[in-house]
C-alpha cells in the first residue's frame, strides 16, 4: 500500500514538476509602428530579450501582430489593461493629462537625443513622478527622439520668414505655436498620416526627426531639410506597463526589470535614434536633398519666441504641484553635462 502511494506521488511529481519549473509570465506589448521599424527591431526587441534574460525566463515579452488601437490610444490601452505594455507619444494625448512631458519638446534644448533622453528620465524621477500623470501604469521609461528639423517639398526654408503661408505638419503644440509665430499654417497629424498628407499635397512639409523621412518612405516628397542649432523641437515618449500587471510580478522580477529599464532604456533609445537620424541625413544629402542650417539671427528670433512658450509651460506645470523652474534648470543641466555612452 505504501509503495503504491509513493509511486502515485512520484508520478504526480513527474506530471506537475515540468509546468511548475517552466511557469512564466507573458507580457503583451502593443506594436503600432511597422514591425521592421528600428524602434521595434533595435530597441523593443532588445528590451524584451533583456527582460527574459534578467528574469531567467520567468517573464517573457511578446508583440501584437497588429495594433490594438490608434497611436493616441496607447496610454489608455495600458491603463485599461487592453495591452500589458505600450509605447507612445505624449503629445498625441496632451493636456490636461500630459503637461509635464512638454519640457522635452521645448525648442533649442539640444541636438543629442541620447543626452536629452537621459536628462528627461532623470527629471521625471526627480520632479515629475510625484505628480502621477501616468497613474494606472508603471512607467518603464520616458525618452525623446533625435533633433527635430523641418522638411519641405517645393520651397526651402532658408530663414524663419520662409515659413510664412506654408502648411506644415506639426507633431505637438510647441511646434504649432512656433510655426504660427512665423506666419506658417500648422496641420496636425500622426506619423502614420504624413505620407498621405504629403502625397496629396495637403501639406508643404513636416516637422520630423530625419530618420522618419526614410523610415516612413517620405523621401520622394522631400526636397529640402532645415535645421537650427539646438533643434526646432523634440518629442516626448512614454513606455508604460499596466499597473495591475506590474503589481502581480514578484519583487525579484520587478527589480530585475527595472535594472534594464529607466535610464538604461532611455539612453539606448536616444542613442539608436541619433544614429538613425545621422544616417538618414547622409542618405538625403546623397540623394540631392538640400540641407539648410539657419543662422544666428534666426536662432535669436526663435529663442525669443521660445521664451514665451517656456513661461506658459512653467505656469501650467506649476499647477501640477511641480517646481517647474527648478525642473527646467535641472533638465538642461543634465542634458549639457551628459556624456554619450560608448558605441
Amino acid at each position: 500500500m505504501l509503495n503504491r502511494k509513493v509511486f502515485g506521488l512520484g508520478l504526480m511529481a513527474l506530471i506537475v514538476a515540468p509546468s511548475a519549473l517552466h511557469a512564466e509570465t507573458v507580457l503583451r506589448l502593443n506594436r503600432w509602428l511597422p514591425p521592421k521599424h528600428f524602434l521595434n527591431t533595435e530597441l523593443m526587441q532588445k528590451w524584451a530579450n533583456d527582460v527574459k534574460a534578467v528574469t531567467n525566463g520567468r517573464v517573457r515579452v511578446i508583440f501584437t501582430t497588429k495594433s490594438l488601437g490608434r497611436p493616441p490610444r496607447q496610454f489608455d490601452l495600458a491603463r485599461e489593461g487592453v495591452a500589458d505594455l505600450t509605447w507612445g507619444t505624449s503629445a498625441y494625448i496632451g493636456a490636461p493629462r500630459f503637461v509635464l512631458p512638454e519640457i522635452a519638446e521645448l525648442p533649442l534644448t539640444g541636438e543629442s537625443g541620447e543626452a536629452l533622453s537621459v536628462a528627461y528620465w532623470r527629471t521625471h524621477v526627480k520632479y515629475f513622478h510625484k505628480a502621477r500623470e501616468y497613474r494606472g501604469t508603471k512607467v518603464i521609461a520616458v525618452h525623446t527622439h533625435a533633433q527635430g528639423g523641418a522638411f519641405t517639398n517645393g520651397k526651402p526654408i532658408k530663414t524663419l520668414s520662409d515659413f510664412r503661408g506654408m502648411k506644415i505638419r506639426v507633431p505637438n503644440p510647441t511646434t504649432s505655436r512656433l510655426l504660427q509665430k512665423f506666419g506658417g499654417v500648422p496641420i496636425s497629424g500622426t506619423v502614420s498620416k504624413v505620407y498621405e498628407m504629403l502625397s496629396k499635397g495637403v501639406i508643404d512639409g513636416t516637422f520630423f526627426s530625419a530618420d522618419s523621412i526614410i523610415g516612413f518612405r517620405l523621401y520622394p516628397f522631400i526636397k529640402h531639410a532645415t535645421h537650427i542649432r539646438g533643434g526646432f523641437f523634440n518629442a516626448s515618449f512614454f513606455f508604460v506597463m499596466n499597473q495591475r500587471k506590474w503589481d502581480a510580478l514578484s519583487k525579484r522580477d520587478q527589480k530585475a526589470i527595472e535594472g534594464v529599464s529607466g535610464e538604461k532604456f532611455a539612453a539606448l533609445a536616444g542613442s539608436v535614434w541619433d544614429q538613425k537620424a545621422q544616417a538618414a541625413m547622409a542618405r538625403m544629402k546623397a540623394a540631392g536633398v538640400t540641407i539648410n542650417l539657419l543662422g544666428t539671427a534666426d536662432r535669436a528670433a526663435l529663442a525669443t519666441q521660445a521664451k514665451a512658450i517656456e513661461r506658459a509651460w512653467i505656469a501650467a506645470a506649476s499647477k501640477k504641484g511641480v517646481d517647474a523652474e527648478a525642473a527646467l534648470k535641472y533638465f538642461r543641466a543634465q542634458a549639457t553635462a551628459y556624456k554619450p555612452m560608448k558605441k
